[in-house]
């Protein structure tokens, strides 16, 4: 017979089972409950069950869309006709692989977004306990990274003072996510990144799997096998399509790493294995699909968000160096929260109390690059849209998440005190997170429609009566019908996102407004081989000098539905 002696027996020889199951049953409800209301068709149209979601999943589903469509290497731009498709699309590929099997839109964006959110946790788990050693500690960094959040709860304490435990069930804003007053911009990894992000959902845990690896063989926990660094070394190269930053990242620890191999072994061959595949794989995907990364983001901009908006304007000018860092330590202490001090405590007593070959200074030592992405991303911007740096600091955060855990863990091995200050601290480093997470679900309060039922039907009538290969002119809008659900292109779609890209508009934007014009029309339309013009409610509001009657006139209506009209270009 078993007893509760027994079972608790053979629970303490098996803790890493029994952390790595806890976790996992959590986060997988939590991830359950998020992703089956994230997309929803109702009566009336097309919803978003985040705010996130509905800005950004317009182009993923164009993405997927267009990848299940076309049969075109390279695959071209759905928002910009003629153009390469200059995004990292291997997580859209998944789901387009999906629509080709006869899954319908939603499911198939749906459940490998699950999939993968349950791939980040095992992987990430998987990576603390290599590093960390200690299961315990492991689970801890999961929910530090996953919950992360600042002071934000601040705030909610104010709500929760004025408006009573009701708002609990309604949220009124994010807690990771408060421009005014409080230039918080540190936003929860999950509603900000993992969610409405599908490259960093894909490439995060392909990431973590290599940062394993690299950190196996420097210690030496695994025998070094060439053929297993060569695979590494493809697999970072093919992140180019995944998740750019996450190759970045993975590149420049794999070079620290090698770097303290080579020093040790005095011999280049191992760093050659990893390099040469991943470079030739890595040259040949962003000659092919990333022409325009000639055009340089990258600018010294010290303080970034302390100091200036997501749009690189500056909040305080004149500012000298002792001023910026002020401000930029206030910043952090804001955003962070408790967070920014656990791992600088840890690192210190590494140094102050363990033994200089201690597998904790070697965990130190080797995670530098990750801890050194917070300055070089507080130093300079590589992106037009200045708050993208959070890219890059998201591995910044699977460190400090790591170290934070392991003086959390060592704190709760000691006595009384100290146990219950390890679970203080630990509820407010993800107070203000697990708030914003808690928000995510409450679709009734957060749905957006992103196409109505009239778009549906457009939409449905294009895939039927419209050849693959069309091209429609359209407004810009980011839910655009066409673009989002039937695998066409459109001459010129969102520019905000192709801006990001680093893709300049103006000339084609020119001449998109010359055409609806009425104004050297017809040669326009020939040069962008347009097949289909569009116009409806979007297309009046944002060209104002829409001339009508040039398409009625001159060209056949083959669609009509409320406002929207439909000709075709001979």
């Amino acid at each position: 017979m078993f007893s509760v002696k027994s079972v608790l027996s053979t629970l303490r020889r098996n803790k890493g089972i029994v952390f790595f199951s806890l976790t996992i049953i959590f986060w997988s409800i939590v991830f359950f409950l998020i992703w089956s209301r994230m997309l929803v068709l109702e009566k009336d149209g097309l919803y978003a069950g985040w705010v996130n979601v509905w800005g950004d999943w317009s182009s993923h589903i164009s993405y997927t869309t267009y990848l299940a469509t076309q049969n075109i290497f390279p695959p071209q731009f759905p928002i910009l006709s003629g153009h390469v498709l200059s995004y990292p699309f291997g997580a859209d590929f998944v789901s387009a692989v999906l629509l080709r099997l006869g899954v319908s839109l939603v499911p198939a964006m749906l459940i490998p977004s699950f999939l993968l959110s349950l791939g980040v946790v095992v992987t990430l788990f998987r990576f603390y306990k290599h590093l960390l050693v200690f299961p315990r500690a492991a689970a801890l960094g999961v929910f530090l990274f996953l919950f992360n959040g600042g002071l934000g709860f601040l705030w909610f304490l104010s709500d929760l003072h004025l408006g009573g435990w009701g708002i609990i069930s309604r949220l009124p804003r994010e807690y990771t996510h408060i421009e005014q007053p409080a230039n918080i911009e540190w936003l929860n990894i999950i509603t900000s990144e993992l969610v409405p992000q599908r490259g960093f959902l894909l490439g995060l845990p392909i990431a973590l799997l290599i940062l394993t690896f690299l950190w196996q063989i420097y210690r030496g926990s695994i025998k070094t096998r060439l053929l297993h660094i060569f695979v590494a070394g493809s697999a970072t190269g093919l992140l180019t399509i995944i998740h750019m930053h996450s190759f970045l990242v993975v590149s420049s620890v794999a070079l620290w790493t090698f770097f303290l191999i080579t020093l040790r072994e005095k011999s280049l061959k191992v760093a050659l294995w990893y390099f040469i595949p991943q470079a030739v794989l890595a040259a040949t995907i962003i000659q092919v699909f990333f022409p325009q990364l000639g055009a340089s983001f990258t600018a010294f901009n010290p303080g970034w968000l302390a100091v200036q908006t997501r749009e690189g304007q500056l909040l305080f000018e004149n500012m000298n160096g002792f001023a910026i860092l002020g401000n930029s330590i206030i910043f952090w202490i804001k955003n962070a929260g408790i967070m920014l001090f656990l791992p600088v405590v840890y690192a210190v007593w590494i140094f102050l109390m363990m033994k200089k070959k201690s597998d904790s200074r070697h965990l130190l030592i080797w995670s530098l690059p990750l801890f050194g992405i917070f300055i070089i991303a507080n130093l300079w911007t590589f992106q037009p849209y200045t708050w993208d740096n959070t890219k890059f600091l998201t591995y910044w955060w699977v460190a400090a998440s790591g170290f934070g855990a392991l003086l959390l863990d060592r704190l709760l091995s000691g006595n009384f005190g100290l146990r219950f200050a390890s679970i203080i601290l630990f509820f407010f480093a993800i107070f203000a997170g697990a708030l914003d997470v808690l928000q995510i679900t409450q679709y009734d309060q957060q749905k957006l429609r992103m196409l109505s039922q009239e778009d549906l039907e457009l939409a449905a009538w294009v895939k039927k009566q419209t050849p693959k290969d069309s091209i429609f002119l359209t407004a810009d809008n980011h839910d655009n019908p066409i673009a989002m659900l039937t695998g066409r292109s459109v001459v010129l779609g969102f520019q905000g996102w192709l801006w990001t890209f680093g893709i300049d508009t103006g000339k084609r934007q020119a001449q998109v407004e010359s055409i609806y014009a009425g104004r050297d029309a017809n040669t326009l339309l020939s040069i962008l081989d347009v097949n289909y013009v569009v116009i409806g409610s979007k297309e009046r509001i944002r060209y104002s000098d829409l001339n009508e009657e040039f398409f009625e006139t001159g060209y056949p209506m083959v669609y009509q539905l409320g406002e929207t009209r439909i000709f075709t270009v001979p």
